[in-house]
């Protein structure tokens, strides 16, 4: 890799399950980004997942955390942020729409408007993309791809448009199914308006499927975007 070419590598493959006795088992995709503007980490996990996720890191060659200069997580959920302590010298941390430097200092960004992207340098940026959750972000990267033994799909040599999206995408399964919120997305408790959430989750998934080359999603393997995923038939609820 020159060091002019961003490289991203899932350095842990997530995944859900259900557990049983009213239990769902879970564990995210972590994905580290290296390049020009230096280390990102996504989505560092649990505050029980740090042993393993300093481990992870030190087999892909970050052996002082020091190093990471950016932390993001696409959104507020337990199992994304609670590692966040473990990287007190990043120079930002980004939790979904809040970006924050040291010395308590917030970027003012207006995610909501997904057009405009926060960014670091012309590859690497973070949009808004919002679901069932308003403050949800994806990673943009042009750069290489870091093969792994979870991809169904051959990673490609040269530089590509890739979307680190948390859990707008669910899995590789997920991306056929862009017109339906299928059994675990909407969780028993939501209290919102279905029907514009589900409008507003089409259309930032459908986004990403239209700039994107490759998509991490939430658990599991990265995989290539493939036309066909953007024109799956719409489901309503019923």
């Amino acid at each position: 890799m020159s060091s002019d070419t961003y490289e991203v590598t899932l350095i842990r493959e997530g995944f859900e399950e259900n557990a049983g006795n009213g239990h769902i088992k879970r564990q995210c995709n972590t994905v580290l980004v290296r390049g020009p503007s230096g280390i990102m980490l996504v989505n560092p996990g649990s505050p029980w997942d740090g042993p393993d996720l300093i481990e992870a890191l030190k087999r892909h060659d970050v052996t002082d955390l020091s190093a990471v200069k950016y932390v993001v997580c696409t959104d507020g959920k337990a199992s994304h942020v609670g590692c966040l302590s473990l990287f007190s010298n990043a120079e930002m941390i980004i939790v979904g729409h809040d970006i924050q430097k040291r010395g308590n200092l917030f970027v003012q960004h207006d995610f909501m408007d997904g057009s405009v992207p926060f960014e670091f340098d012309e590859n690497l940026s973070v949009i808004g993309t919002p679901g069932l959750m308003d403050q949800q972000v994806t990673v943009f990267v042009k750069g290489i791809i870091t093969p792994h033994t979870s991809f169904a799909d051959e990673t490609p040599k040269q530089p590509v448009s890739i979307a680190i999206t948390g859990s707008i995408f669910n899995d590789a399964d997920d991306a056929t199914r862009t017109g339906v919120f299928h059994g675990n997305f909407v969780p028993g408790d939501f209290a919102g308006d279905c029907n514009s959430s589900l409008t507003v989750w089409r259309q930032s998934r459908d986004r990403l499927l239209e700039r994107s080359d490759w998509i991490f999603p939430a658990f599991g393997g990265a995989f290539k975007v493939k036309p066909e995923f953007s024109k799956t038939p719409c489901v309503e609820l019923a």
